[in-house]
């Protein structure tokens, strides 16, 4: 008997019924109605009813929550598309059985999807429940727990690195000094070709040293001798340390500064240093020329400094990787420099985020990097994993 023959006949008989009883059964049925939606509410899925129509017809507290649909303004409602409209096909293409998958929703969020085909007593079918959760959270701590462990990796790699090459640096560069004397004693016009030869192997070895002190800072703990700076200062002083590049490059400077910018407790030299990896990104992205913007912010208990270059942007497959460990996309790049970026700035409280743009009033492409700090001395220091709590809501 399906519920609309079930519903009719009820009505049918009301006439027989007396009202005490009609009032006890409407009672039982509003306070098991009650007790179900209680259960339901108290379930962290998100759960929805969709009849064969694709018309909402239930969903619970977690579903109002994570979809943010008002109480029961829903109900009636059509799925016109979307993930809810794709699950319930899903789950009637697929019979009996539970469907399940992991699909990317709005705000960047990734949902655990499982559908049910619903049927009556006949078999026949009426509707699909979907349930559904908020995994992004746990997707975001497994790719900070892999950092970690690359990061553990590549600090061991490091040190042996730093080692075994450093010392036989040195001995090379005494030796390169000891020709240059020798060198320098010839007549005049004699070994030309040989102090040519020295002079490149003396920028060689100059620059593996390089590569070396970025191996070892990238891998030594950074431990910051905190004080009450002024971001504005150590932007103006880093854009001032770097005015010859910046001219070079060809690349116009557009400072600008908030007026008020509450002190931000942390190490000034390591602050410099990060700043300085950034702009030396940008200038690397604008080999032709172009335009840096260096905006400061302060507000809602932060203050921020973003850097904004018209150099084409980074491309999409390459954002989640910009921060490992020798990643670069220039083949004279050792791939550590905004790995050391994001060190420090961790370790000095704050946290950097990374955006392509697109600038006014020429639609230039280019790329923002923003730096935020907590005002004051709210010294924040990053988990190396997450928390363990308590059963929590998705």
């Amino acid at each position: 008997m399906s519920r609309k023959d079930f519903i009719d006949k009820f009505i049918n008989k009301l006439d027989r019924v007396d009202g005490g009883s009609i009032r006890s059964l409407l009672r039982t049925i509003t306070k098991e109605k009650g007790l179900a939606e209680r259960i339901f509410d108290s379930i962290f899925e998100g759960i929805v009813v969709i009849d064969e129509g694709s018309n909402i017809i239930f969903y619970n507290r977690a579903a109002r929550d994570l979809l943010g649909w008002p109480r029961d303004a829903m109900i009636g409602r059509r799925i016109e598309g979307g993930w809810l409209r794709d699950m319930a096909g899903e789950s009637k293409a697929g019979g009996e059985g539970v469907t399940r998958m992991q699909v990317p929703v709005e705000r960047g969020r990734i949902f655990d999807l499982s559908s049910v085909p619903l049927y009556d007593n006949t078999g026949n079918p009426i509707g699909t429940v979907v349930l559904f959760r908020d995994i992004s959270d746990d997707r975001r701590w497994e790719a900070v727990r892999r950092s970690a462990a690359r990061m553990e990796a590549f600090a061991s790699l490091a040190a042996g690195v730093a080692h075994e090459i450093g010392n036989p640096l040195s001995s090379l560069d005494l030796y390169m000094q000891l020709i240059e004397r020798d060198l320098d004693k010839l007549p005049p016009g004699e070994g030309g070709d040989i102090r040519e030869y020295v002079g490149i192997a003396k920028d060689e070895i100059g620059r593996l040293d390089y590569i070396v002190k970025q191996f070892l800072r990238a891998a030594r703990p950074m431990k910051p001798r905190l004080g009450m700076e002024d971001l504005n200062e150590i932007v103006e002083s880093t854009l001032r340390f770097m005015e010859h590049e910046i001219s070079k490059g060809k690349v116009r400077v557009v400072p600008s500064y908030a007026a008020e910018v509450p002190g931000i407790y942390v190490d000034r030299s390591q602050v410099r240093q990060a700043f300085f990896n950034i702009l030396k990104n940008a200038l690397q992205a604008m080999p032709d020329g172009g335009e840096l913007r260096a905006t400061t912010v302060a507000g809602s208990g932060e203050v921020s400094i973003s850097f904004t270059d018209t150099g084409g942007g980074i491309r999409p497959e390459d954002f989640g990787r910009i921060f490992e460990p020798y990643f670069t996309t220039r083949e004279e790049g050792s791939g550590l420099g905004l790995m050391i970026v994001r060190k420090i700035i961790r370790a000095n409280g704050g946290r950097i985020e990374v955006e392509n743009v697109t600038l006014p009033p020429d639609g230039k492409r280019g790329t923002r990097f923003t730096v935020r700090f907590p005002i004051g001395g709210r010294y924040r220091r990053m988990l190396p994993e997450k928390r363990q709590t308590e059963d929590r809501r998705q």
